[in-house]
């Protein structure tokens, strides 16, 4: 019951719903619009509780916009509909022209990334044991974690599930844009096998990035807030977890379809590992 409360309680928090966030949203208009784009299971709860819970933030009553599901009117419109103090999530690819929209319309961008090994395996276990998710069908009589690990990594076209390179290359863009890359290691904090010094440094530098007012003791109150299993998506949420689900096998198969991924993402510094 406690758990269900505070899922609820969220809920209504990131939605800005909640008693002390209404009336701030009609006095809020100096407060930045901000867009999180994150590749898929790379943290994006982790990024929306850091934001939502300050209080002068929240979510439109929007899913996380996503390729599938991008307004018929397009980007640009979705962008346009953006009100102060708003944050839009969505795991959408890079392109010039999406760029070229947040800057004009001062819209700050934060890109959230994870160790891609963690990506994959984070995504098997996630849509193995989805069964309403689209793409769960793509892992139908896999029964091994390994199995699944795979297809994950491969993709499978009948469902239309893409491959982990298309998505490392689709995303890859945002390293080079005018996004704030933030790394799920360093927001994690201690709760998730993280560090909680990094994580309160990464706060500020993500609320001062986006121009929003949040002092130490500010920082502080909600880097205790962003670990939580409130997420509907959330599944284990923790960092470097690959190790334990990476035999030889899956290894040089990660290492020979993704290239240069880890390298060109920060997580490693050549192919040796």
């Amino acid at each position: 019951m406690a758990g269900f409360i505070a899922r609820q309680w969220w809920n209504a928090e990131r939605f800005g719903l909640t008693p002390n966030k209404l009336p701030l949203r009609l006095t809020n208009g100096s407060m930045p619009k901000v867009i999180c784009i994150s590749i898929p299971k790379a943290g994006t709860h982790l990024i929306e509780r850091a934001l939502c819970k300050h209080p002068g933030l929240y979510r439109p009553l929007l899913k996380t916009v996503d390729e599938a599901n991008l307004p018929v009117d397009g980007f640009e419109q979705l962008i346009a509909g953006l009100r102060p103090g708003q944050v839009i999530f969505s795991h959408l690819f890079y392109t010039e022209e999406r760029a070229r929209v947040l800057s004009e319309m001062n819209v700050h961008c934060l890109f959230m990334i994870r160790d891609l090994r963690d990506i994959v395996v984070s995504e098997a276990n996630y849509l193995s044991s989805s069964t309403n998710h689209i793409y769960h069908r793509a892992f139908a009589g896999i029964d091994t974690q390994q199995g699944r690990i795979e297809r994950a990594l491969e993709g499978h076209t009948e469902s239309g599930l893409p491959s982990m390179v298309q998505l490392f290359e689709g995303f890859r863009g945002w390293l080079n844009s005018a996004a704030k890359t933030v790394r799920f290691e360093d927001l994690i904090g201690a709760s998730g096998g993280g560090d909680t010094a990094q994580q309160e440094k990464v706060l500020a530098e993500i609320f001062q990035f986006i121009g929003v007012s949040c002092d130490d003791k500010c920082v502080k109150k909600l880097a205790a807030k962003v670990f939580s299993t409130a997420s509907p998506t959330f599944h284990r949420g923790y960092s470097s977890q690959w190790p334990n689900f990476f035999d030889e096998e899956i290894k040089q198969k990660f290492k020979s379809m993704t290239g240069d991924a880890l390298i060109n993402y920060g997580f490693e510094s050549s192919t040796d590992w």
